[in-house]
């Protein structure tokens, strides 16, 4: 299975983090990567997709 760079963001934070609620993971991203809330909703959908999140 491969991850694009924006799903390895997510899949870092959600390693050293734990797990977070949407708004935490916007939160922590928007200031690197500019993504909006409906961004992270599309990267998260398809990692659920590929089975890298639950």
């Amino acid at each position: 299975m491969q991850c694009t760079e924006a799903e390895w963001k997510i899949l870092e934070l959600l390693w050293q983090h734990g797990p977070r609620s949407m708004p935490e993971i916007i939160r922590a991203l928007e200031p690197e990567t500019g993504w909006t809330r409906h961004t992270v909703i599309t990267l998260l959908k398809r990692m659920q997709a590929k089975g890298t999140v639950s």
